[in-house]
């Protein structure tokens, strides 16, 4: 008898205590908001990020013709400088007498021409055209 009491006894705790773990399991009553503003806060984000999307849509092409502004700015400016560089050479070769200019133009054919080997040691032949498109 008493053993079965004790079963008894047992088996009301365990229920008991089952009956304790699905009260914990549950939450406690807590206000949410309703749906409808969850859905409009979701699509307020959503427009932001459309927003941003366009606004780099437009950055991207800007910057794509900025860089192409800047470098065609790039070699109209080159182009003034060395107009401009040869014209000042030009000058100068004019102030120095006739023997002084050609002596300076070889100067600078033996440097074109050294950095030309320089730069294609196993080239044997150097031609005009080699000469005129050393960029240094």
């Amino acid at each position: 008898i008493k053993s079965a009491s004790v079963e008894e006894h047992d088996e009301g705790e365990a229920h008991e205590d089952e009956e304790e773990g699905s009260e914990k399991q549950k939450p406690p009553n807590a206000k949410r908001l309703p749906l409808s503003i969850n859905a409009g806060i979701l699509l307020v984000f959503c427009m932001m990020g459309g927003v941003t999307y366009i606004a780099a849509a437009l950055i991207i092409p800007g910057v794509a013709v900025l860089s192409m502004c800047a470098e065609l700015a790039a070699l109209e400016l080159k182009d003034i400088f060395l107009k401009i560089h040869y014209f000042g050479r030009k000058i100068k070769f004019k102030r120095k007498h006739k023997k002084e200019q050609i002596e300076v133009e070889v100067k600078e054919l033996l440097k074109i021409i050294e950095e030309i080997r320089r730069r294609y040691p196993d080239k044997e032949r150097i031609t005009s055209q080699d000469i005129l498109r050393v960029n240094f």
